[in-house]
């Protein structure tokens, strides 16, 4: 059985790659880009940690939560850029959208560690 989680650790590493791109067209916010670095290292650590569940199951959910900051992080550099922008890049509207992406696919990983422990201790319970 291949484990799922792996590909969505994967993703949202991606996902947090792509907004240090997008982030990097204007000057960054250091905040955001030290939230960033750490949402990219938990998805690499993610996948590389597939033998304790229990640690990748809290680097999951701290994934899900560092992404609902850096979603209203960016969500609010947007309205400031909107505010003192006449026009506003394509870009801008985009970060929020795949910070949007980053928190499901730590969620959906922490699903995956979740079901996969039920069936660890199932199967253990068979024995």
């Amino acid at each position: 059985m291949g484990r799922i989680q792996t590909l969505y650790f994967l993703l949202a590493a991606a996902c947090a790659a792509l907004l240090w791109w997008l982030d990097f067209r204007e000057i960054p916010n250091l905040a955001t880009f030290l939230i960033q670095s750490l949402l990219v290292l938990i998805g690499v650590l993610g996948i590389f940690l597939h033998r304790n569940r229990g640690l990748q199951g809290r680097l999951a959910i701290t994934g899900v939560l560092l992404s609902v900051v850096v979603l209203v992080l960016e969500y609010f550099t947007t309205r400031k850029l909107a505010a003192t922008h006449a026009t506003i890049q394509t870009y801008h509207y985009l970060s929020p959208l795949v910070c949007l992406f980053m928190g499901l696919f730590f969620f959906l990983a922490a699903r995956g560690i979740r079901k996969d422990t039920r069936l660890l201790k199932s199967s253990e319970r068979l024995r």
